[in-house]
């Protein structure tokens, strides 16, 4: 059972601890839902959402947005996710190492 407490509304999925001062907001969608929620997720250095098993939220949400293959290959050619928005669940997209993060 998952030490976070989820709720839904339309298509995001808000997760949060107790002992967090911080709510995360992503898309979900039915083929990964379910995961979501029984996966326990913590902090790693303090805003990125990771579990064990399936590693940083942002990284598995492009996965099942975009595809491990596709995500892979990008990797191999630099690319990395960027949060448009400077939150770190929300907005997503990637971007070659070589260019300037989108930060205000």
């Amino acid at each position: 059972m998952s030490k976070n407490t989820f709720s839904i509304s339309g298509d995001k999925i808000y997760i949060t601890r107790p002992e967090w001062n911080y709510m995360a907001c992503a898309t979900v969608r039915d083929d990964y839902e379910e995961e979501i929620q029984n996966a326990t997720w913590g902090l790693n250095n303090g805003r990125y959402l990771y579990n064990q098993k399936l590693g940083y939220l942002h990284a598995y949400i492009m996965k099942k947005w975009y595809g491990e293959d596709v995500c892979q290959s990008m990797k191999e050619q630099d690319f990395v996710i960027d949060h448009m928005d400077n939150n770190s669940t929300n907005c997503l997209s990637l971007i070659h190492i070589s260019e300037p993060t989108r930060r205000s």
